[in-house]
């Protein structure tokens, strides 16, 4: 039988050599109990953050002002944590996962508005929710609806000179006016008359 208690703050910092190229920065808080029989479902308590940035090299994105909360119970722990982009929008991420292999959970992610860009070939803006249900160590189920916002792409950044390259016939959906202006001026409307553009 156990009777323990753990109160204090660790740097995440300790991360860094696990999850490498990413990195984290930012300060832990943890109040722990372990009452009973030695397991996971003797464990309780909460780890919390504030202010913590993450940077994800390979997506060229860091989420920053990350204040999370996780409440340990039974086995379980329901996860509570927000953040915004550097450049720009928010996301909540809530849910419960279990502790034990192959660790169940339904997590739900909100996005507001999040900027993403490359800051090189390409800006938009996201917002939706996404909800992912099953065992973390694969094969759950992820859905939902992301929708992006005004979208621009630097073509002339693309590989292979993408500006010398033919331009693939584009299905445009509900253009107004001054885009089909646009396009003609391109000459990429064909008028039936065998003077149009490609």
């Amino acid at each position: 039988q156990t009777d323990l208690a753990a109160k204090g703050q660790l740097r995440l910092n300790v991360a860094n050599l696990f999850i490498s190229p990413n990195s984290v920065d930012g300060p832990a808080n943890f109040d722990l109990t372990l009452k009973g029989q030695p397991s996971l479902a003797a464990l309780r308590g909460t780890i919390s953050t504030s202010g913590t940035v993450l940077a994800i090299p390979s997506v060229a994105q860091t989420i920053e002002n990350i204040g999370a909360t996780v409440t340990i119970a039974d086995s379980r722990a329901d996860i509570v944590m927000t953040g915004g982009l550097r450049a720009g929008g928010g996301l909540r991420v809530g849910g419960t996962v279990a502790l034990s292999p192959p660790f169940d959970g339904r997590l739900t992610a909100d996005l507001s508005n999040l900027v993403l860009t490359d800051n090189i070939s390409y800006t938009t803006s996201a917002s939706g929710q996404l909800v992912y249900a099953g065992p973390l160590t694969g094969n759950g189920d992820l859905s939902g609806e992301i929708r992006f916002g005004r979208t621009e792409i630097n073509l002339n950044t693309a590989s292979g000179a993408a500006g010398a390259a033919p331009i693939p016939p584009i299905d445009h959906r509900g253009e107004t006016a001054a885009v089909r202006a646009t396009l003609k001026r391109a000459g990429l409307i064909v008028t039936g008359n065998g003077n149009g553009g490609p």
